[in-house]
């Protein structure tokens, strides 16, 4: 009998494990092999990260869906933008003199609406 190593389980194993992990642990598992990286991209393991989003992040999520987006890019589409919204409002962004003081992982795709959220919140300091 050949051995088995972890990377040859099989897909609906993988799916409940992988159900288990976060975005970034799942943007790396998706690098092991083909294999994963379907399993990764199954829509029922992002529509479930989803879900554990908080409420504020969900409004955005749904926006996302209803505009045609499938559950893994509407996470994707709102996970830094509602990270930069969160950090923004507990300030740790906000004050930034210079390019160099952003942290690296803020930078990403904003649109009017989200920008606007977050100067709302700054003028509301």
């Amino acid at each position: 009998m050949k051995d088995k190593k972890i990377t040859d389980l099989p897909a609906d194993v993988l799916l409940k494990i992988f159900c288990y992990l976060d975005f970034k642990s799942l943007q790396n598992v998706a690098c092991v092999n083909s294999n994963w990286s379907f399993v990764c991209s199954l829509e029922t393991l992002w529509k479930r990260l989803c879900m554990t989003a908080n409420d504020d992040a969900l409004k955005y999520i749904y926006k996302s869906r209803i505009n045609g987006l499938s559950w893994k890019e509407s996470y994707v589409f709102n996970y830094r933008p509602n990270l930069i919204r969160r950090k923004w409002n507990e300030g740790f962004v906000s004050n930034i003199e210079q390019f160099e003081d952003l942290p690296a992982i803020t930078m990403c795709k904003m649109d009017a609406e989200e920008w606007g959220a977050i100067f709302e919140q700054e003028e509301r300091r």
